[in-house]
């Protein structure tokens, strides 16, 4: 059916669809509408409950803000410190494993590791047979306590000389590598290989 309304022909069921569209517009933007007034209110009396009132209330709460931050900020610096502190041992080992330097390899292993007197017992016999690069690839730190520090490392052990009958390869390694404190340093105390494979 055509009606004619201000010189214009409206068909009614044009008229009956754009009605209905504009009903469930309204129905969908009206409770968002009235959600976010509710929120903007409510995050304006938020934040007048935090504004200060005189200077004196803005120096506290400058002063408040401050003293959050450099507590963050120490928190991170320290974790970051730690970190640090356990990729130096790493890097020292590995270099002391290439250098053949068994003083400072067994400075970096937990003097109650289990490994503790195979390690120095074999590295000994090792450095006289064969000659390696060890390098370090890459360090994730994987977990960090006060006194523990799990560490997943990347690795490649190059064969340069060997000075023996025995097969020495070269190899890349993936393994997990625990940390326990000693004496207020990080020592290595535990390795779990997670995968190997020979070049």
């Amino acid at each position: 059916m055509i009606i004619k309304a201000n010189c214009r022909l409206i068909d009614l069921g044009v008229l009956a669809t754009m009605l209905s569209l504009y009903i469930k517009a309204l129905s969908t933007i009206f409770p968002v509408t009235v959600l976010l007034l509710l929120l903007s209110s409510n995050a304006e009396r938020t934040n007048h409950s935090q504004e200060p009132k005189n200077l004196s209330d803005l120096t506290v709460l400058q002063t408040n803000i401050s003293h959050r931050e450099q507590k963050q900020n120490l928190v991170v610096a320290a974790v970051n410190s730690e970190k640090e502190a356990v990729k130096a041992v790493l890097t020292l080992h590995f270099k002391a494993l290439t250098e053949k330097n068994l003083t400072v390899l067994m400075d970096t292993i937990h003097p109650k590791s289990p490994y503790f007197a195979y390690i120095k017992t074999s590295q000994q016999q090792l450095f006289a047979k064969v000659d390696i690069k060890h390098e370090l690839k890459k360090i994730d730190v994987v977990s960090l306590s006060n006194n523990k520090a799990i560490v997943r490392v990347a690795q490649t052990s190059t064969v340069i000389r060997v000075r023996d009958e025995g097969f020495y390869g070269s190899s890349q390694a993936v393994g997990l590598y625990t940390f326990l404190k000693y004496q207020g340093k990080w020592k290595m105390f535990d390795y779990q290989i997670e995968e190997f494979k020979s070049l």
